[in-house]
C-alpha cells in the first residue's frame, strides 16, 4: 500500500518566506510610526495637563490674574508688568530642577533645536524668509541666550528670547528624539483678561510656529488628544 506524503518545496518556502519579508518592511515602519505616533501624544496630553493645573493653581493661590498675559480683546495687547512674579510662581507649581539662563545647549540644558529662522530657510530651499518677528526662536537665540528650565517630569520649557514664561517653547519629552517643531516641540502661550487666563495656542503653521516634516501644531494635538 502506498502512502503519498506532500509538502511544500525549498523553493517553495523560500517564495513564502521572501514574500512575507516584503510585507514586512511595508508594513513594520508605519506602525512604528504609529506606535511612536501614540506615544508622544500621550506625552503631550500629560504634559498640557501639567502645565495648565498648575496655571489654575497659580491664579487659585494669588487671589488674582498676575498682570502677564496676551489679551484676548485685543490679540496686538499684551500684559507684562507682573511676568516677574508670575513667571516665579508658575515655575514653582512644575517643580524645575535645572535652570539655565545662557548657553543652554552648550551647558546640557536642552539638545540641539532648529529655529523658526533654519527651518523656513531649509523649507525655501536656502531662501532667507523674513521671520524678525519671531527673532525670540531664532536658532542661535534658542541654544545661547534663552532660558531653559528641566522639569522634574522630563519636559523641558525654553522662554522666547530671554523674556518670561508668557510665550514659550515645550519640549514634552526632554532629550529624546526626534527633537522637531510640531513633533515634541511646542509653543505655548498664556492668554486671557484681567478676570481669568488659560494655556493658549496657535492653530498656525506660520510665524513663530513652524512646523517640521508633516507635523502638528498644538492647536491640533490638543484636538487630537481630546478626540473621542
Amino acid at each position: 500500500m502506498r502512502i503519498n506524503k506532500f509538502g511544500f518545496t525549498l523553493a517553495e518556502v523560500l517564495i513564502t518566506l521572501g514574500i512575507i519579508g516584503i510585507v514586512a518592511a511595508m508594513t513594520l515602519p508605519a506602525l512604528i510610526n504609529q506606535a511612536n505616533f501614540y506615544i508622544l501624544k500621550q506625552q503631550f496630553k500629560k504634559v498640557y495637563n501639567t502645565y495648565s493645573n498648575a496655571l489654575v493653581k497659580v491664579y487659585a493661590e494669588n487671589g488674582a490674574v498676575f498682570d502677564c498675559y496676551y489679551d484676548d480683546t485685543n490679540n496686538k495687547y499684551t500684559h507684562s508688568s507682573q511676568c516677574s512674579e508670575f513667571t516665579e510662581n508658575f515655575l514653582k507649581q512644575l517643580n524645575v530642577i535645572q535652570k539655565c539662563e545662557s548657553n543652554v545647549y552648550q551647558m546640557g540644558c536642552i539638545p540641539k533645536y532648529k529655529g523658526v529662522d533654519t527651518i523656513y530657510k531649509n523649507q525655501h530651499n536656502g531662501q532667507e524668509i523674513d521671520s524678525n518677528g519671531c527673532s525670540g526662536f531664532f536658532e542661535d537665540n534658542i541654544l545661547n541666550r534663552n532660558t531653559a528650565y528641566v522639569l522634574n517630569d522630563g519636559s523641558i520649557i525654553v522662554t522666547y528670547s530671554s523674556l518670561s514664561t508668557k510665550l514659550f517653547l515645550v519640549d514634552i519629552n526632554g532629550h529624546r528624539r526626534p527633537n522637531k517643531w510640531g513633533h515634541d516641540l511646542f509653543v505655548f502661550s498664556i492668554h486671557g483678561d484681567s478676570k481669568r487666563v488659560y494655556l493658549g495656542y496657535t492653530n498656525s503653521k506660520g510665524g513663530c510656529t513652524p512646523v517640521e516634516d508633516n507635523g502638528y501644531t498644538t492647536h491640533e494635538m490638543i484636538e487630537l488628544i481630546y478626540k473621542k
